[in-house]
């Protein structure tokens, strides 16, 4: 068997399992583009690199004052290194995130009254913490969709649409760089249109407006970052290719799999907490990642409410009499439903929106709109697909 080097054994093996052993998402997370690991030199070097460029990034600010969302040539660089592996997005998000906060040394205001890291030490901590640190974890989390979720979201998609091993290897490589690309671009540009929205709470929390600077590349050059990412997803696609057709990648490629594949002494941390918490914890997050939509909070106890009782009713603590219903779509391939739920959505809103979005003052038919295509997916996918049947390893 081949052997691998300490540093690629460290970053694309024992990191993924320890990532499972605290949750399933985050070890899948942490594996995914294990690509990287195959060449002797990237698997080494590329994801503490990742985390060096990120605290520069936020350290220096190079073409940005608040957020890289003002610079179009930075966000398609964290869009492409998300794109190309769960792994090395976290790593350069990470990296970002700590330059940001702890190198970055900005001064912000609310009220007349500058806030910085130094206001941790004085009576301005809680306005700190409220007003700056907490708003810019929310901005970091929209950036997660992109550079962590994304990667991971469009290969479970992909792998669901692959054809039989025993379809020839041309097809199922056309087929995987096709649907790939075409699903990653159109991801990024919706990702594009609705992050200037989600991002506002960096300045709305500290009674500003988003500066035109900080939003204008998302909505102008979001088709831009939308080849982009296609470019990235058609490369990465390729470079995956040559694993199965190089011999010497082939073999470094298995030997990470191999091991990744062993299974774990105990099941995830996150998985052994009650659902109940899991899904409150669910909650939580969804509203903080919303919270560019209120206007008022109860607004936000309402999403909170909505998306806590659909996620404890798809794993079965709030029972939801749907009978016959449930065991129907339980019939249903997972795709075919989730394929109906978009058209479905897509309908009504060009129904529902246009009309109330010009008339409104505030975000409130999107979330009554969003709130409405959660129920439409609820209904279609009521239980969670593979919830009870989760096993142990990294890699399914």
């Amino acid at each position: 068997m081949t052997p691998l080097d300490a540093g690629t054994r460290l970053w694309w093996v024992r990191l993924p399992r320890a990532g499972a052993r605290i949750s399933s998402t985050l070890g899948l997370t942490l594996l995914d583009g294990h690509w990287v690991g195959a060449v002797r030199v990237l698997g080494a070097v590329a994801t503490p690199l990742a985390v060096v460029v990120g605290v520069a990034i936020g350290g220096s600010h190079p073409g940005f004052d608040v957020l890289p969302t003002e610079s179009l040539p930075l966000i398609a660089l964290l869009v492409a290194v998300g794109v190309a592996s769960g792994q090395l997005g976290l790593a350069l998000l990470g990296g970002f995130a700590v330059g940001n906060l702890v190198l970055a040394g900005s001064t912000w205001s609310y009220e007349g009254a500058p806030l910085s890291l130094a206001s941790l030490a004085s009576g301005d901590a809680g306005a700190y913490l409220l007003r700056v640190v907490l708003p810019l974890l929310i901005a970091y989390g929209v950036l997660a969709v992109v550079m962590v979720k994304l990667p991971l979201g469009t290969k479970a998609i992909v792998r669901a649409l692959m054809p039989g091993d025993r379809s020839p290897l041309a097809l199922r490589i056309t087929l995987a760089v096709v649907t790939q690309v075409a699903l990653t671009a159109a991801l990024v540009y919706l990702w594009s249109l609705a992050a200037p929205v989600l991002l506002r709470p960096v300045w709305t929390w500290r009674g500003e407006l988003p500066t035109v600077e900080a939003i204008r590349p998302l909505q102008e050059d979001a088709a831009t970052l939308a080849w982009v990412a296609a470019s990235v997803a058609g490369l990465r696609i390729g470079v995956q290719a040559l694993l199965v057709t190089v011999r010497s990648l082939a073999a470094r490629a298995g030997v990470i799999e191999h091991e990744l594949c062993r299974a774990l002494p105990a099941p995830p941390l996150y998985d052994r907490l009650p659902a109940v918490v899991r899904g409150v914890m669910t909650g939580i997050v969804t509203t903080l990642l919303l919270a560019g939509l209120f206007s008022a909070w109860a607004e936000a106890v309402v999403v909170f409410s909505t998306v806590t009782f659909f996620q404890l009713a798809r794993t079965g603590v709030v029972p939801v009499p749907l009978g016959s219903w449930a065991r129907l779509m339980d019939r249903i391939p997972v795709l075919v439903r989730f394929a109906a739920g978009l058209v479905i959505v897509f309908v009504v809103g060009q129904w529902f929106l246009p009309d109330r979005i010009r008339s409104a003052e505030t975000f409130g038919p999107q979330l009554v709109f969003l709130l409405l295509g959660l129920a439409v997916f609820y209904l279609l996918v009521p239980t969670v697909p593979g919830h009870q049947g989760r096993d142990r390893a990294p890699v399914s």
